[in-house]
């Protein structure tokens, strides 16, 4: 329990479920915009492998990982507030 109210208003500064998160310090904001870029390149690999491939080696291996990388990317869009991301990532 944060101690603040929930508020659902989707924010810089807010995360899922409304507790308050300090803004991330500028120097830092490239960086986690280009981690998550990347995990949502990763995500979109992995969809694709599953979607291709007919071998069930592949197929696991693919899944697994697909399950990490959504981690991955879910952790960064905690991070990063959705006016901060990527404009260039309008895929998913």
């Amino acid at each position: 329990m944060t101690g603040y109210p929930a508020d659902p208003t989707p924010r810089p500064g807010r995360v899922e479920g409304g507790a308050v998160r300090p803004p991330l310090p500028l120097d830092t904001v490239g960086d986690i915009r280009s981690d998550h870029a990347r995990e949502t390149v990763a995500v979109c690999i992995y969809r694709g492998i599953l979607a291709a491939t007919r071998n069930t080696e592949v197929h696991a291996f693919a899944r697994d990982h697909l399950v990490t990388e959504q981690r991955h990317l879910q952790l960064m869009e905690e991070l990063l507030p959705r006016l901060q991301r990527s404009r260039l990532l309008p895929i998913r």
